[in-house]
């Protein structure tokens, strides 16, 4: 016999609800996804359908913003925001930062290239080569 956790509606709900929980650390979205299933099993229980089931949570990303603002609500009551900050750094500015300075270093290199090349060819503005003199 085939239980609500195993429907195709709730599998995607499900997927779509961890997607939305990733920022979480894994012991907090893990308890999130076990209430979902303990929640879904408990209804299955009393009769309900799959599709009743998720029309009463809602959408997915709103089941999963209110667990989120708790979390944060959690953290700067803790104060520990600067360790959720660093996690932040890690995964997203850090990889942005570093194809910034990349892409600013190819555009330099780019540019030297073509005024090395018109100096060469003694085309280059008459301020540009007094200047290197």
């Amino acid at each position: 016999m085939m239980t609500h956790l195993q429907d195709p509606q709730v599998q995607k709900y499900l997927s779509t609800l961890k997607k939305q929980l990733q920022i979480l650390p894994r012991s907090e979205r893990d308890d999130v996804i076990r209430e979902f299933e303990s929640h879904v099993y408990e209804q299955e229980q009393i009769g309900r359908i799959p599709a009743d089931i998720l029309s009463r949570l809602g959408n997915p990303e709103s089941y999963a913003r209110s667990y989120l603002e708790q979390y944060s609500d959690r953290l700067r009551n803790q104060g520990s925001l600067p360790e959720h900050a660093r996690f932040m750094f890690r995964q997203a500015i850090w990889p942005a930062l570093v194809v910034s300075v990349l892409l600013v270093a190819f555009m330099q290199a780019n540019a030297l290239f073509i005024w090395w090349d018109l100096i060469v060819k003694g085309e280059a503005p008459l301020w540009f080569v007094s200047q290197m003199m």
